[in-house]
């Protein structure tokens, strides 16, 4: 009897461990820049966060928040878009952690626009704007930038996912072994 008993109560303990776990699960957002977004650079979405940065090939530039979308602002009689025309401009995206670029939505997309997007320092797609780009592209640095001088456009909106870490659960497995352990010696004492 006391053999069955410490098989059921670790049958019991290593259910409640594998139990214990909260299981991965993917979460998609989609950040809107043309809606209010307090007109920051930095999102924490409950444990992964997004930082946004704007240069040019000569220097520094500030992130330009409109109602048509996020652009690239230089100063003085630089238009607030990503744009060739001067230096050539870039919207850079850091997550803390990789995810998958699904989707973005450009705004002021002309027909001679022209884009490059680079994932974690390596070209991943250039060529021909659209207003919608389906991407596929998983990483945790994003460059949007200009091909020729001509080019210029805003991001209005990204899309993206990323895996939620499974998290253990101490108390719960703490709470549920000692029960378990106690009933355990209680049984043992009564069989005694």
């Amino acid at each position: 009897m006391g053999t069955r008993m410490a098989k059921t109560l670790l049958a019991l303990l290593v259910l409640s461990i594998v139990a214990g776990a909260a299981q991965a699960a993917p979460v998609t957002v989609t950040i809107n820049f043309t809606q209010a977004v307090n007109h920051t650079d930095f999102f924490d979405f409950g444990g992964l966060t997004l930082s946004i940065s704007a240069f040019s090939t000569s220097g520094p530039r500030s992130i330009f928040f409109g109602g048509s979308g996020l652009g690239v602002f230089g100063g003085g009689a630089d238009d607030p878009q990503l744009d060739g025309l001067g230096p050539d401009e870039t919207l850079r995206f850091v997550f803390s952690s990789p995810i998958l670029l699904e989707r973005v939505r450009f705004t002021l997309v002309g027909s001679n626009d022209d884009f490059t997007l680079d994932v974690d320092g390596s070209q991943f797609a250039s060529g021909d704007l659209s207003n919608v780009i389906d991407f596929g592209a998983n990483g945790s640095t994003f460059d949007f930038s200009v091909l020729e001088n001509n080019d210029d456009y805003k991001i209005k909106k990204i899309t993206f996912t990323f895996d939620t870490e499974s998290v253990p659960e101490p108390g719960t497995l703490f709470l549920l072994s000692t029960g378990l352990l106690g009933a355990g010696i209680l049984t043992r004492r009564r069989i005694r």
